[in-house]
């Protein structure tokens, strides 16, 4: 069980960080916009 839940948590993380990613280069275009 423990075992699980520490993937699933890796998983969530990496998740994480994509989705900052995206919002990083949504950011980066929009500075770059105006």
């Amino acid at each position: 069980m423990g075992r699980f839940l520490k993937t699933g948590g890796n998983m969530n993380f990496r998740r994480l960080k994509y989705f900052v990613k995206i919002v990083d280069i949504g950011s980066l275009t929009q500075a770059a916009e105006v």
